[in-house]
Parts: C-alpha cells; sequence; structure tokens
C-alpha cells in the first residue's frame, strides 16, 4: 500500500511540476543536459543531425552535391557535416565532406553506405540502427537525402 501511494505520488510530481524524482536506489547518471539548437547559429543551411555530451554536428543543406540518381535504384550523395562544441558558443571543431549511397537491391530497403573519403572506400551501415555510435550516420543519411532529392526516405 505504502509503495503504491509513493509511486502515485511521484507521477502527480512530474505532470505537476514536471521534474523527475529519484527512488533511494537510483544513479544520476547525467549531471547536465546540453540542448542543440535545431539550425546552428539561426542559420537554415545548417540543420541538426546530431547532438550528445555537448558536442553536436549540422548538415550544411547548401554543400549537398547528387553524384547519381538512377530512376529509383541507385541514389548517391555528398554533403558537408560540420561538428561544433556547444560549450564553447557553437565553436567549430571539425569539418569534413561525407558521401551516403542507397542501392534499391530489391530487399525490403536495399543497402546503405557512407564513406569518408570519397573513393571507392564504402562501408555499409544498417539504417535501423539506434547505436549511439552510428546515429549520426543514420540521421545525416536521411536529413542529406530529403534534401538531396526532396522527398524523405521511408
Amino acid at each position: 500500500m505504502f509503495k503504491k501511494f509513493v509511486t502515485s505520488l511521484m507521477v502527480l510530481i512530474v505532470m505537476v511540476f514536471g521534474v523527475a524524482v529519484m527512488q533511494p536506489n537510483q544513479v544520476l547518471t547525467q549531471v547536465s543536459a546540453a540542448s542543440y539548437d535545431k539550425y546552428l547559429n539561426g542559420d537554415h543551411n545548417y540543420q541538426l543531425i546530431y547532438g550528445h555530451m555537448g558536442s553536436a554536428i549540422y548538415l550544411d543543406i547548401s554543400s549537398i552535391v547528387v553524384i547519381q540518381n538512377d530512376s529509383h535504384q541507385v541514389y548517391k550523395w555528398a554533403q558537408n557535416e560540420v561538428a561544433v562544441d556547444t560549450e564553447k558558443g557553437n565553436a567549430i571543431t571539425n569539418t569534413k565532406t561525407k558521401w551516403y549511397a542507397w542501392a534499391n537491391d530489391g530487399s525490403d530497403q536495399g543497402a546503405f553506405y557512407y564513406s569518408t573519403t570519397g573513393d571507392n572506400n564504402w562501408k555499409q551501415f544498417d539504417l535501423t540502427s539506434d547505436a549511439g555510435y552510428m546515429e549520426s550516420t543514420t540521421e545525416g543519411f536521411r536529413a542529406g537525402f530529403y534534401h538531396a532529392f526532396g522527398f524523405p526516405f521511408s
């Protein structure tokens, strides 16, 4: 009965005040939460594709170059991605060109590739992956595809 009361009280506090209350056996794992601007310094040419622990990656929309659009069989493009340190006033820490490709091979979704060198050194990736280390690649693919070809990848 007491446990049910405490749980109900915590839910009520969260609903009213919008704050979470920790249980005695919980550990606070995140000291501060960073917020990330949807557009870098308000410039709509730089769209947020990933943010984590004070670092963010923005897609430079104006840099997108379509390399191949083969009748819905192969989509290939290049785009610049800008890394910033949000804890230092959005200071740019890195800019790189990333190449993406989708080959419609007749399977459910096809095969997805990226390259950071622009040559034939393509790495296949799983677009459905929710692994943190792949999130900038998957979100970069989705945002770039939309801006390169004019419709969202589904």
